[in-house]
């Protein structure tokens, strides 16, 4: 018999880092019931309005847990229920068959809030842009020296 699996969660922070447009990990920041702090990554899609439109957790056996704190708040705190999942996947069955993650569709359209992947990328465009500028004024002033 397997005993019910419940635990509580609070979340603390959460940080988006973009791999390619619209596409790359979240990492939550979390506390459990007994003060331990952990974090959780998934691999995440973002809509046109920078908000998750699914996730996928990076080890199936966070599943439960991703789809609760795709839906939670900053120091929301939430409780998790493992015991029907752990009644379907025991332990190790990773690798006695092959599970496929289901992607979670986000319903509440969370917005992600540190984007520092992305404002890096812009700067560095910023950047890129100035020393463009500043070659094409360089050679037009060139141009009219001769």
């Amino acid at each position: 018999m397997i005993q019910t699996q419940r635990i509580r969660y609070r979340l603390k922070q959460q940080k988006f880092k973009e791999v390619s447009s619209g596409k790359g990990v979240v990492e939550y920041f979390l506390v459990d019931e007994y003060g331990n702090e952990r974090s959780v990554s998934a691999m995440a899609k973002l809509n046109w309005r920078k908000q998750l439109s699914s996730i996928k957790p990076i080890h199936h056996r966070e599943l439960p847990l991703v789809e609760a704190l795709a839906k939670a708040s900053i120091n929301e705190t939430i409780e998790v229920d493992f015991t029907d999942f752990n009644k379907k996947f025991k332990r190790g069955s990773i690798r006695k068959q092959k599970i496929s993650v289901p992607k979670v569709k986000v319903s509440n359209k969370n917005h992600i809030t540190d984007m520092g992947s992305v404002i890096d990328h812009k700067g560095r465009l910023m950047q890129l842009l100035a020393y463009s500028l500043v070659a094409f004024l360089v050679i037009m002033m060139l141009f009219k020296m001769l």
